[in-house]
């Protein structure tokens, strides 16, 4: 892996951006972890991923909601039951709109 090249006024350039600060240890420090990490991102850069089908996510993944089919889960009196207000087989609620 092959370090890049990076200063200090650099990196305290994106930190000023980011809303941080750093003392001259941190500074030193953050520059080092910087630009490991950009050297990681150059050795990637350098994959052949031609034959490498794109995804949008890491993991497989798929649907697992049920499909919105109609069930009677609920009697109407029991939902009711605890109802502030009803009118016949409905929750009544104060108008709102006028």
């Amino acid at each position: 892996m092959t370090m890049a090249k990076l200063t200090g006024d650099e990196v305290r350039k994106v930190a000023t951006l980011a809303n941080l600060r750093f003392d001259d240890a941190e500074l030193e420090k953050m520059t080092g972890t910087l630009a490991q990490i950009l050297g990681h991102i150059d050795m990637l850069k350098k994959l052949d991923t031609g034959n490498v089908p794109p995804t949008s996510h890491a993991l497989q993944s798929e649907n697992v909601f049920r499909a919105d089919e109609h069930t009677n889960n609920f009697k109407t009196e029991l939902t009711l039951d605890n109802a502030p207000a009803k009118d016949r087989n409905y929750f009544s609620v104060p108008r709102i709109i006028e």
